[in-house]
């Protein structure tokens, strides 16, 4: 469970956007199948107020409550054939990758990435040494409308990177 603490002086108003932000990374974290540390004293202290609540997507999870508010969501291995893990994959139509370390995701209909940001994590290799980020520009080029996805590594773009990407 997620341990989110706020102090008196906080408002309401900042309590609810910091439960916002939460949120997702936490969808993220059961998406990735990863499992965080548990404490029966862990509690989030702010309640999303009625109009910070995330409500299900027309097309993107069939208003699961256990992907609520989640338009699309992968995870990318490399390593696999295809890259796209099935069981924990959904929106995302298809996957390129037109080079080293670079990957093309295409959303499904409506979801855009000029208007509906991303999360994106490594699954593995973590460390000071490697990252991943999504962008809109870049020296190689995606599709129009696709969710560009980079992994690097110490060296520059690496291949063999796991991550997941969700567009809440």
């Amino acid at each position: 469970m997620l341990l989110v603490t706020s102090s008196s002086s906080a408002s309401r108003a900042q309590r609810v956007k910091l439960a916002a932000l939460v949120a997702p990374l936490a969808v993220l974290s059961i998406v990735a199948g990863c499992n965080a540390p548990t404490s029966s004293a862990a509690s989030v202290s702010a309640p999303a107020a009625p109009s910070a609540q995330i409500a299900p997507v027309a097309g993107g999870n069939g208003g699961s409550p256990k992907n609520a508010g989640v338009r699309a969501y992968a995870h990318v291995d490399p390593d696999q054939v295809p890259m796209l893990v099935a069981t924990r994959t959904s929106g995302f139509t298809a996957i390129s990758r037109p080079a080293g370390g670079v990957y093309c995701l295409v959303p499904p209909s409506g979801v855009s990435p000029e208007s509906s940001p991303a999360i994106v994590s490594l699954v593995d290799g973590y460390g000071s040494d490697k990252s991943v980020e999504w962008s809109l520009s870049s020296d190689v080029a995606c599709p129009a409308g696709s969710y560009r996805v980079s992994t690097y590594g110490p060296v520059g773009r690496m291949s063999t990177l796991s991550f997941t990407i969700l567009v809440p």
